[in-house]
Parts: structure tokens; sequence; C-alpha cells
């Protein structure tokens, strides 16, 4: 985490009204701040994930439905696959979400399309929250975009209250 997203994390710790997170604060105890800061938040806030491995859209493909898809779209399939091998994909892109929608727009393609549809939304933790881009409501329906996504260290949250002192 950079400085000013451990500032942003210090002032949401700082402003948290979450019981395990008041105590905890202070307590000192930065272990269960992080652990708490790691843990869904209530009420579940859903989020785009920002990075997505290209094998797990492999895995999520139907073989038949790679048969059954036309000759472009298997083509598209396939050299996207290649050409995002190594960076991936972002569900928070929503050029990602559409190419894959298309290629499997056809009722040959529900089963990997839905499969890959599943890929793209997570439930946020609360700290992955405060990172918020309000580009959604966080509903399953309609995820949010965040700034930030990842695991809180009990390093980082020392850290970011050192610099919200």
């Amino acid at each position: 985490m950079d400085d000013e997203e451990l500032i942003k994390l210090g002032e949401a710790i700082r402003a948290s009204d979450d019981p395990d997170i008041v105590q905890a604060l202070d307590n000192g105890d930065t272990g269960a701040i992080a652990r708490r800061a790691n843990e869904p938040n209530d009420p579940i806030y859903v989020i785009y994930r920002n990075a997505i491995a290209a094998n797990e859209i492999r895995v999520a493909i139907d073989s038949q439905d790679v048969v059954d898809i036309t000759d472009g779209d298997r083509g598209a399939c396939v050299d996207l696959l290649d050409i995002r091998r190594d960076t991936g994909f972002s569900g928070a892109n929503p050029r990602d979400r559409s190419a894959w929608a298309d290629i499997f727009s056809t009722a040959a393609g529900t089963n990997s399309r839905e499969a890959i549809e599943g890929l793209w939304p997570k439930i946020a933790t609360l700290a992955e929250q405060i990172y918020s881009l309000a580009t959604g409501t966080g509903e399953i329906s309609d995820p949010d975009t965040t700034s930030w996504q990842g695991t809180v260290s009990s390093n980082d949250v020392s850290q970011a209250l050192r610099l919200t002192e």
C-alpha cells in the first residue's frame, strides 16, 4: 500500500464505529484490526475483481460451448486468452466483460458466458470497501469498483495509524 492508501485506511479505522475495530483500536491491537478489515463487510458489499488470471477464464469455459460457437468467436476466444495470458483480465474493466459476453453471446455459449460472468464479482472486505469508487451500488446486480484490493496486514494498520496521528 502506498502512503495515500495507508492514510485513507488510517482515517477509516479512526472513524469506524465497528465495535471490533473500536475495541481493538482502544487496546492497540493492530492484528485484530487487520483481521476485521480482511473480513467481509456487513451488510455484504459486492465489487468487481481487479485481477482475474487468464487461466481462471480458461477453466470456466465449457468445452462443448467452444465446439458450438462460431469459428470467428472461437478464434477471438483463443486470441484473447493468448494476448492476456500474462496480464489477465479485470472485472472492473467493462471492455473485458463485454468481450467475453460477446464471444459467448449465442445460446451455444450460455454455460461459458454464465461461468465467466460469475468470475467478475466478489464480496468486498471491510478494507476493500474503504476504497470504493462509487461506480455501482454494491449489490450483486450492480457491483462497485475499488481503487485498491488485497489483504491488510498488521504492519499496514500500524503504518496507517502512524500516518493519521
